[in-house]
């Protein structure tokens, strides 16, 4: 009998053991920080500076907007329509002027601009604006060196032509009365050649300064 007993009460023992319940409540990391006040207030400081200084840095950048034009325009393109307008000499230096300045104001800009904690290194900005305004300073001045050459070369051809004639040989009266025709029309086309060839000298006074 106290062998069965001591069976029951291995068998109540166990009974006990089994209905039992343990509960384990896991808290995760998230629950214990939200549970926090002051790391929630933290987090909310440091959640409004962050977007303070994103905000402060996309201000900055839209600055260098005034600039988007030196790549997003087609040069050929602008430069045809500039073409279409029968440009004078001021004009393409209006042009040359301008791309100058805004050489000048892009090498201004600071290469390290300091927003809160950030420091933003400008520098490779700052050369890729540099490197596309002179990429549109080098479109104009090449067609304004093309320009200049090609009056440069009539005006040379027509002095060679004349001097060729003037250096014919006066052995009759039909080549007298020639040199003396060709000497009057010289004479006519000299104030003609000077008011050419000065444009053409400023022409490459503009390239040599620009």
């Amino acid at each position: 009998i106290g062998g069965n007993g001591g069976g029951g009460g291995g068998g109540g023992g166990e009974e006990g053991d089994g209905n039992v319940r343990t509960t384990t409540v896991q808290r995760n990391f998230f629950d214990r920080i939200t549970k926090d006040i002051e790391l929630v207030r933290v987090v909310l400081l440091l959640t409004g500076c962050i977007q303070g200084v994103r905000n402060t840095v996309a201000e900055y950048l839209s600055s260098f907007g005034e600039y988007d034009w030196l790549w997003k325009d087609d040069k050929d393109a602008e430069y045809q329509k500039f073409a279409t307008t029968n440009p004078t000499l001021d004009d393409y230096e209006t042009k040359l002027r301008d791309f100058s300045r805004i050489e000048y104001d892009v090498d201004r800009v600071n290469s390290v601009h300091v927003i809160g904690a950030l420091s933003l290194n400008t520098g490779k900005l700052k050369r890729s604006l540099a490197d596309e305004c002179n990429r549109w300073k080098i479109k104009y001045s090449e067609k304004l060196h093309d320009r200049a050459k090609s009056e440069l070369e009539r005006l040379t051809e027509y002095t060679r032509v004349t001097m060729g004639k003037l250096g014919r040989k006066v052995d009759d009266l039909d080549s007298l009365g020639f040199m003396m025709r060709l000497l009057a029309e010289v004479r006519d086309q000299d104030s003609y050649i000077d008011m050419e060839i000065e444009p053409v000298m400023e022409m490459y006074k503009m390239l040599e300064d620009y």
